[in-house]
């Protein structure tokens, strides 16, 4: 089939996070617990962003070999607008493809991201209205956890791997 670094890199990346999700543990057994718990919220906090960006990665290279023409820039970085584009060329929305209860996840999970890439993590109303969770007030800063983490990459594992199946990157079922 050949190499594929879309799909090589997004797997890798997905790696990755599920590993940097289960580093507390090792984390507190070699600093200090403040320390530690600085670095695992860093880490958990990275992995969110880069769990959006592995899957926009992916998602432009596949959606420019199907339409042959590019998305515009960051189009993938919302949930909403790739769906649009993806139906467009490939006749399938994101929620057709992994369900209503996913969709509404994965929109919670990428407005975490944009917070925590533009308000450093602190909760607006925007947050509120758009991800539909009300587990947070205006001005609380998001907490993240490790299991929130693996269902992110578990959910966007879910979502390239349709994208992928269905596009000229698919070799089998390997």
């Amino acid at each position: 089939c050949g190499h594929n670094s879309a799909h090589h890199t997004f797997q890798q990346t997905l790696a990755t996070i599920r590993t940097a999700a289960g580093l507390r543990e090792t984390l507190r057994n070699t600093l200090g617990p403040d320390e530690a718990e600085l670095m695992t919220r860093t880490l958990l906090e990275k992995a969110i962003q880069d769990t959006v960006m592995s899957f926009q990665r992916l998602a432009e290279q596949i959606y420019e070999s199907r339409a042959g023409v590019s998305a515009r820039r960051n189009a993938f970085q919302n949930l909403d607008a790739g769906s649009n584009l993806w139906d467009t060329v490939a006749g399938s929305s994101f929620e057709k493809i992994v369900g209503t209860a996913a969709m509404d996840r994965l929109r919670v999970f990428y407005q975490q991201r944009h917070l925590l890439a533009h308000q450093q993590g602190i909760v607006d109303a925007d947050y509120i209205t758009r991800s539909g969770d009300a587990t947070y007030a205006v001005g609380q800063r998001l907490v993240i956890k490790e299991s929130a983490v693996l269902e992110f990459a578990g959910l966007i594992e879910q979502l390239g791997s349709a994208l992928l199946k269905s596009s000229p990157f698919h070799c089998g079922d390997s």
